[in-house]
């Protein structure tokens, strides 16, 4: 399997577990205009935005070590423009990271 395919897998099973705790899927790999939204969920009025990483080690520290203090402003920004774009998408939002 290459990193794409193990990444579509550990993003279809993030989407899962979210769906089995009770969030809604509302899009997936949401693409805007400066990068892709991985999982986008609606937990009662709150929008979730997710950002799905793996990691075949812990060498280097887990997936959260994957997600460096830029990727997080770009994912701030991708969540801020899905809204501006998207009037369906508006209320309370939060940023999560899937392992």
């Amino acid at each position: 399997m290459n990193k794409r395919q193990v990444g579509t897998e550990y993003e279809q099973m993030a989407a899962r577990y979210l769906e089995e705790n009770g969030l809604e899927i509302i899009e997936t790999n949401y693409r805007v205009k400066i990068g892709e939204i991985d999982i986008i969920a609606r937990d009662g009025y709150t929008l979730v935005f997710v950002e799905v990483k793996y990691r075949a080690s812990k060498e280097y520290g887990g997936a959260s070590f994957a997600i460096s203090d830029k990727k997080k402003k770009t994912a701030l920004k991708e969540c801020i423009n899905c809204i501006k774009t998207d009037k369906n998408l508006l209320g309370q939002f939060q940023f999560q990271n899937a392992m």
